[in-house]
């Protein structure tokens, strides 16, 4: 089921970056390890109060609990320098592919434009 993947991926998340085991994941966010594991491995669907709960636990909304987004301004403050060279260079490269395009789709444009006109003539 799709919220249970975003849900555990959400913990799942959450405790990497907060380098953090099971157990004390669980005990931060005030429910039973077990139930805290059977979210992660994706066996369980937490209640509605217990997915209230740990929206309010993570400082995110439900909506991003259960579909799997994480606020941005947090992800901006998770870059590393590493990642934010990365992110730039793929900015650039996906920058330079949209120029490319667009000369591309303006050639061609031009190219259908004079078969129309050819084609015109040679009904005429």
């Amino acid at each position: 089921m799709k919220i249970q993947r975003n849900i555990a991926s959400t913990l799942k998340m959450t405790m990497s970056q907060r380098n953090i085991s099971l157990a004390e994941f669980a005990e931060e966010l005030g429910i039973a390890r077990s139930s805290l594991q059977e979210y992660l491995k994706e066996d369980a669907n937490p209640r509605a109060d217990t997915i209230q709960l740990l929206s309010e636990k993570l400082g995110i909304s439900v909506s991003q609990l259960i579909c799997g987004r994480t606020p941005f301004p947090q992800q901006v403050d998770q870059l590393s320098g590493k990642n934010t060279h990365d992110i730039s260079a793929l900015l650039i490269s996906i920058s330079e592919s949209y120029h490319k395009l667009s000369s591309d789709i303006h050639v061609l444009a031009e190219m259908l434009s004079a078969e129309n006109e050819q084609e015109d003539k040679s009904i005429e």
